[in-house]
C-alpha cells in the first residue's frame, strides 16, 4: 500500500515527503529516481522532458513492486502528466496507477509565481507563469481521472506546511 504524492515540478513534493515522521512507516521515493535506478540511467536533463514514457512507466511499476515486496510502504512522489520531447503535456495512462497499489493521492499545488522561482533557483530554467498554470490544470484533471477510475481518495493541498501535510498523509493511511 502506497501514497502517491503528485504535482508539477517545483510544488514541494520532495521537501514535504522527506520531512514526514518516521513513525508513519512510509519510505520516500521519487518516481524519477526509481525509474533511473531501474533503467540504470545515469542522468536526465534539467528540462524535465521525457522520451521513453512507456518504458519508464514499466520500470516504475517494477521498482515499486520490488520495494513493496520487501515490506516497504512508499510515499511515492511523481506526476500524472509529463512534458514530452516536444514540450507538450502528456497525461500518463490510468492503467499505470493500477499497478502501484495506491491507498490515495495527495496533489500539491502552489502559486505559479512561487513555482517559477523555485524551478529557476533549483534548475536555472525560467518557466512562463501561463505554462505553469496550464500544467497544474492538466495535472489536476488527470489526477481526478485516475482517482475516479481507481476509486481512490484524493486530497488537494495548496502550499501546505509540513504538519498539515503529515496530518493528511496519516489520515490517508489510516
Amino acid at each position: 500500500m502506497n501514497i502517491f504524492l503528485a504535482g508539477i515540478h517545483g510544488v514541494g513534493k520532495t521537501y514535504l515527503s522527506a520531512g514526514l515522521p518516521e513513525d508513519l512507516g512510509l519510505v520516500h521515493a521519487s518516481a524519477s529516481t526509481l525509474i533511473r535506478e531501474e533503467r540504470a540511467l545515469i542522468n536526465w536533463g534539467t528540462d524535465k522532458r521525457v522520451t521513453d514514457v512507456d518504458e519508464n512507466q514499466v520500470a516504475l511499476i517494477q521498482a515499486v513492486k520490488r520495494r513493496n515486496d520487501t515490506g516497504s510502504r512508499l510515499i511515492l512522489d511523481g506526476h500524472f502528466v509529463l512534458l514530452n520531447a516536444q514540450g507538450n503535456f502528456s497525461p500518463l495512462d490510468v492503467k499505470i496507477y493500477e499497478f502501484l497499489d495506491l491507498d490515495g493521492v495527495v496533489l500539491l499545488e502552489a502559486e505559479p509565481s512561487l513555482i517559477v522561482t523555485r524551478i529557476y533557483e533549483r534548475d536555472r530554467v525560467l518557466r512562463d507563469e501561463g505554462e505553469i498554470v496550464a500544467f497544474m490544470a492538466e495535472e489536476r484533471r488527470q489526477a481526478r481521472a485516475v482517482c475516479d477510475a481507481l476509486n481512490i481518495p484524493m486530497v488537494i493541498l495548496m502550499s501546505p506546511g509540513p504538519n498539515q501535510f503529515a496530518h493528511v498523509v496519516e489520515r490517508m493511511i489510516g
